[in-house]
């Protein structure tokens, strides 16, 4: 199959290839579960925070010290497998949907829904968008893992950023404090998931202005998938929208 990915109108770079370890023990929240995209930079959200620009973010003495663990976090994504093995056959084709599930927030209700629903639920491919790990917002849960776990599904999550603050409105008081404070896509999947990695894309505006300042940019998540009938080339993406609200010219009401 062809490796490559078209992005048209702009410039993608792709990172290096996943080579990540199985980590099945407990939960994301036991001790025994470590993920690579775990870090402590919440120590200087505070104080990066208060930089008002990316080009003063990139002039920071302190940032500078901190820049190459931002990278490293997020050109890293994290996988692991909680599907149980396919029985092979007649191919069925493939049965996918697409979710912004914003943040996970309503968590029990998203997996209540992909459970229930007469189509949702017969999906092998769900490429869902907005997802939190280490989110106060979010109760700090690994959203794309224990989705993965509750649905029986393999994963794959690329962080896109790295959140200096809570969120924006209602969710800058929720109670609790950011831990990873990472929010990305992913791809869920009934079949084994290969080579993962992401594709970064660049902003449409600087995200260190406003009310929700972060690190990073918007990434594809990327991994094929061993299909009884062949690999297949997935990915998942959210794009920014950076429309106004203001209607001009006639027929507008």
């Amino acid at each position: 199959m062809d490796d490559s990915l078209t992005m048209p109108s702009i410039t993608a770079k792709k990172t290096a290839n996943s080579e990540i370890p199985k980590h099945n023990k407990g939960d994301s929240h036991s001790s025994e579960w470590i993920s690579p995209l775990d870090h402590q930079l919440n120590l200087h959200f505070e104080t990066l925070a208060k930089i008002s620009s990316t080009k003063e973010l990139k002039e920071n003495p302190l940032y500078r010290t901190l820049e190459r663990q931002v990278d490293t976090i997020l050109n890293s994504v994290d996988h692991d497998s909680f599907a149980g093995p396919r029985q092979t056959g007649e191919s069925q084709g493939i049965i996918a949907a697409a979710w912004n599930i914003e943040r996970g927030i309503k968590f029990e209700g998203i997996v209540e829904t992909l459970k229930e629903n007469s189509m949702l639920r017969q999906s092998d491919l769900l490429l869902i968008t907005e997802m939190d790990y280490g989110m106060a917002r979010t109760g700090n849960v690994f959203v794309a893992r224990e989705l993965a776990r509750a649905l029986g599904m393999n994963y794959v999550f690329a962080p896109c950023y790295i959140n200096l603050e809570k969120g924006s409105g209602l969710e800058a008081r929720a109670e609790g404090e950011n831990k990873q404070a990472l929010h990305g896509n992913g791809i869920l999947a009934r079949y084994p998931l290969l080579r993962a990695h992401s594709i970064v894309l660049p902003n449409g505006k600087d995200k260190m202005r406003g009310k929700e300042k972060r690190l990073g940019s918007q990434r594809v998540a990327v991994a094929d998938m061993a299909h009884p009938d062949g690999e297949v080339r997935l990915a998942s993406l959210h794009l920014d929208a950076h429309s106004t609200q203001r209607h001009d010219g006639a027929g507008c009401s």
